[in-house]
């Protein structure tokens, strides 16, 4: 097992009034990695995986999807999804709720959370005051 820079909180400094609602995509290229197995080697296995990127709040901020497969003489797989920006609303805990389903199956099933922990800082715009200097 090989970790090379892993993620589990990233701080974020956005130039806005900390009375401002944020929503912003911080310019990160990351991947999420997933193991999969199964049961059967015999057996080819094909599923659909989907990854949700929720806010601090519960809010859906992204969808991605990929399909997937394990062959036949396998019993393992790691899919790795490489994603482009990281949309943040708000501090708090982001969650990679990950989903999958067999392909002839309509129906996502939640096999995995993957929680990231973003502090916001905020830096605003407007540092200079309007008072008049002596």
């Amino acid at each position: 097992l090989s970790l090379i820079e892993s993620y589990e909180q990233l701080e974020v400094t956005v130039n806005t009034p900390k009375n401002e609602n944020i929503k912003v995509s911080v310019p990160l290229d990351y991947e999420l990695v997933s193991f999969w197995y199964k049961e059967d080697v015999k057996k080819k296995v094909e599923f659909d995986i989907e990854i949700s990127i929720l806010d601090p709040a519960g809010k859906n901020l992204q969808t991605l999807s990929k399909t997937a497969t394990i062959p036949e003489n396998l019993i393992r797989l790691r899919t790795r999804l490489k994603i482009i920006g990281l949309p943040v609303t708000d501090s708090g805990i982001y969650r990679f709720v990950i989903k999958t389903k067999q392909i002839n199956q309509t129906k996502y099933i939640k096999v995995s959370e993957v929680p990231v922990q973003v502090k916001i800082l905020r830096n605003p715009q407007n540092n200079l005051s309007n008072k008049p200097s002596n």
